[in-house]
């Protein structure tokens, strides 16, 4: 019989109601699909367990721990030897994470709580913690797999250490110098902004931090999370404590709100000291309206841009999450999505986009038989997106449709979460009281939910049959505009197929939107009214087939009195050519905002404020109406470090890695390879050195 597990310190560890079974010792989920027992969730239980210290629970945090040693590969001849499955259930290692899961769970424990265990149990754990880090040393797992990476080197640098095994502990080092770099090449890990491994990733670093025995591991893991909390404090939204999007990867009961606020993690994680107490600050006297955009992966072009104001938030990717062929991992990012408040609702309202082939719909893919199936909102297509303020366009294309699959329908589609928040419909200056509704061509959408008004111009795209209408409907409790190529019988499309005799460009769709809060206009019309008074431009080159060479570009812009946003894409490779806002290229920022800023230019300029350093990564973070400074220098070539600020002055010699926070005239410096006594002119107080363990 199965009985309630209530000692998980994380309310999100599972998407459904967890419980243990004392028939296998075993955390169990019961989802739609039957009843399937987790490694790490059992591992998590037992931690826990662990830390009450009854005697009781430690007789049963002893048989859980034994019985997740009993999903572990131990078969010489395996080539996963010494990986866990995911779930007792399963017949053989699939996720080649679940290592990664149950050892940053089980080496802190032994290293902080080992006496309350016995030794048989304790030799079996460690003789699985070898066999286990010698599994992730061979999967050797890439940086640009941000929170799995963050997981290796923890379980690296701690399983070494635990094991007086120094070969362990100096790979997890030097994975970690590796991580910053490629970081550093960007601004933020390839997992840019997800309500859920952004913590994770915090979360193993901050262990690194609290039981390494190396100083460099501990100042380079603390420098990390400082800068992803700044990402996520910059971000928060201050009224609906949601994470503003876009989000690489946000599973949809996130997406929508079912789950508890990302500003309730992170006061949890500063409460807890696993973030900087500074970083409440941050959140606490941030300007409104803002605009943060961060770049991922400057190789392949991901940049992320979020603007926050009172009543909404709008975030723009320049593309999806692409780093992984994985039906675990891809096709889940947000690239597109809208959080607006509502007075008297539950929660926030939502509005996101997706490509969509053959009507599918949240239900219709399950990653994996023991994840609920709606867990993951699947996107079918393509994303590049440019956002300037409350302006974005979004492209979307699909490279699902191609001469192998039949298809019956495609489109991109807007999904307002609640059709009930809905209470204004325009399609350009006449009401709409009725649903569904054609839309003409080139017409203007404005929508009214909540606080905002969402406007909606749905772009030329490429008509793959006689039928490929505008449509706004209701769908599931959604209300959702549908854009659509191809409506008709089921069919391939050869001249989609790349490479091929015919290809031409990849299929376009996409729409052009603005967000403003309702109290700006007397109605819907008034903004309609308003955007046609500015010029929308749509251009596509010519028709020609593909030689390998020739590009075919797309080229859109809008224009007001005020502003300009455009985009520019290759749609033969789907490349982007250019994005640009007012005049002006958006590039590649490191972190670009009105309060902190990212560069590798050896001098940053923020108001009054001065940070001059190595021509590596290097932010300023300034918030002078509550005297708080911070100033990081991320290495790895050791220069000096000078921090000018308008009440005071720190120089330090040489400095490799490290942050120097100024909050209030107080000085706590972090530093990596301190050679000498730093220079400080105008403090209070001074505090230094890497975190202690």
């Amino acid at each position: 019989m199965l009985e309630p597990a209530d000692l998980f310190p994380q309310a999100s560890a599972a998407a459904s109601p967890l419980y243990f079974d004392p028939a296998v010792h075993l955390v169990a989920n019961s989802i739609d699909n039957g009843v399937f027992h987790s490694a790490w969730m059992s591992a998590e239980y037992a931690v826990a367990l662990v830390e009450r210290g009854s005697a009781a629970e430690i007789e049963r945090a002893e048989a859980v721990l034994a019985a997740v040693l009993t999903c572990q590969d131990t078969d010489p001849r395996s080539p996963h030897q010494g990986n866990f499955r995911w779930e007792h259930e399963d017949a053989a290692v699939e996720d080649l994470n679940a290592v990664q899961f149950v050892l940053v769970r089980l080496i802190p424990l032994l290293l902080a709580r080992s006496g309350r265990l016995s030794p048989p149990l304790i030799e079996r754990m460690e003789a699985g913690i070898r066999l286990g880090l010698d599994a992730i040393r061979r999967i050797d797992v890439s940086p640009i797999y941000s929170n799995i990476v963050a997981q290796d080197i923890t379980n690296s640098i701690l399983g070494g250490q635990l094991l007086n095994a120094p070969e362990y502990s100096r790979r997890g080092l030097a994975k970690l110098r590796a991580w910053l770099t490629v970081i550093d090449k960007s601004g933020i890990p390839h997992e840019y902004n997800s309500p859920t491994y952004s913590f994770v990733c915090i979360e193993a670093l901050r262990k690194i931090v609290v039981l390494s025995a190396q100083p460099d591991a501990r100042a380079l893991a603390q420098l990390i999370i400082s800068r992803i909390g700044l990402s996520l404090a910059l971000r928060l939204h201050p009224e609906m404590g949601r994470l503003a999007p876009p989000h690489c990867r946000a599973y949809y009961p996130q997406l929508t709100f079912e789950s508890p606020p990302e500003a309730a993690t992170f006061a949890r994680m500063i409460a807890e000291g696993k973030l900087p107490a500074w970083l409440e600050t941050v959140q606490n006297n941030r300007p409104f309206p803002m605009m943060v955009s961060e770049t991922s992966d400057s190789e392949a072009g991901v940049v992320i841009s979020s603007y926050l104001d009172a009543d909404f938030s709008l975030g723009v990717a320049s593309q999806e999450l692409a780093t992984q062929s994985n039906r675990f991992i891809s096709n889940q990012s947000n690239v597109f999505s809208i959080h607006y408040t509502k007075e008297g609702a539950p929660r926030p309202g939502v509005v996101f986009s997706r490509y969509l082939i053959n009507d599918k719909w949240l239900g219709d893919y399950r990653t994996t038989p023991s994840r609920t199936s709606d867990h993951v909102f699947r996107d079918e297509g393509s994303f590049r997106g440019a956002q300037a303020g409350p302006r974005a366009f979004g492209l979307y294309t699909s490279p699902e449709l191609d001469a192998w699959s039949r298809c019956t329908s495609a489109k991109a589609v807007l999904i307002w979460n609640r059709a009930e928040d809905v209470d204004e419909i325009w399609i350009n200056d006449a009401p709409i009281r009725e649903l569904p509704i054609e839309v003409p061509e080139r017409s203007v959408i404005v929508i009214g939910c909540g606080n905002v008004y969402v406007l909606v111009r749905p772009l030329e795209r490429s008509k793959l049959g006689l039928e490929a209408p505008v449509r706004i409907v209701e769908h599931r409790g959604c209300l959702v505009i549908e854009m659509y190529n191809y409506l008709g019988p089921a069919k391939t499309f050869w001249e989609l197929a790349n490479p091929g005799a015919f290809f031409q460009g990849s299929v376009r769709n996409g729409f052009y939107v603005e967000v403003l809060g309702r109290n700006l206009f007397e109605s819907g019309k008034d903004l309609v009214a308003a955007f046609a008074r500015g010029q929308l431009h749509e251009e596509c080159d010519e028709a020609q087939t593909f030689d390998g060479v020739k590009q075919r570009n797309w080229r859109l812009s809008y224009t007001d009195e005020a502003h300009e946003l455009g985009i520019e894409v290759d749609t033969m490779r789907w490349a982007i050519q250019r994005r640009w806002a007012d005049g002006v290229d958006l590039g590649f920022p490191m972190l670009s905002s009105p309060v902190a800023i990212q560069a590798r230019s050896g001098l940053i300029k923020l108001g009054d404020a001065r940070l001059r350093c190595g021509s590596q990564a290097a932010w300023l973070l300034g918030l002078p109406n509550a005297d708080l400074w911070v100033g990081a220098y991320h290495g790895p070539e050791a220069a000096p470090f000078t921090l000018e600020l308008p009440a005071g002055r720190i120089h330090i010699e040489r400095m490799e890695a490290g942050l120097v926070v100024w909050d209030g005239g107080h000085v706590v410096i972090e530093e990596l390879g301190l050679q000498s006594a730093p220079e400080v002119v105008g403090a209070k107080s001074v505090s230094l050195g890497p975190p202690a363990s």
